[in-house]
């Protein structure tokens, strides 16, 4: 299989909600990875591709919670889940979605250097 992503991906394990038109449709559902573009999503529910969602991603262990907020489309299907590729979101959820990288990168470096060449809309 030829590979097209871009984006180093890093393990990362937590709660994820997706919701289409405003609804929660995969509330059960886990992030199996991630990356700055997009993520895995572990369910048993899957979303046709080309559905545009939003993307609610539940950080663990903090008093009050924080999760990041992003708009995505679902872009493949695989056993166990389905790949989101991000469209959007807040510079707060992208600071912490580049620390979640950084911090689970086995080249921290790599990371830097895609935020780096990140284009810009």
């Amino acid at each position: 299989m030829n590979e097209k992503r871009r984006r180093t991906r890093v393990e990362f394990s937590t709660q994820v909600i997706i919701s289409v038109e405003g609804s929660e449709i995969a509330t059960q559902a886990n992030s199996k990875d991630l990356s700055l573009n997009g993520l895995f999503v572990e369910s048993d529910e899957v979303l046709d591709l080309g559905t545009i969602c939003h993307v609610k991603i539940i950080l663990p262990g903090g008093v009050d919670e924080i999760s990041l907020d992003m708009d995505g489309v679902v872009t493949r299907h695989a056993p166990g889940g389905f790949g989101i590729i991000f469209e959007g979101m807040d510079p707060d959820s992208f600071a912490h979605l580049k620390n979640i990288a950084m911090y689970n990168a086995e080249d921290p470096d790599a990371i830097e250097e895609e935020i780096l060449n990140i284009p810009l809309r």
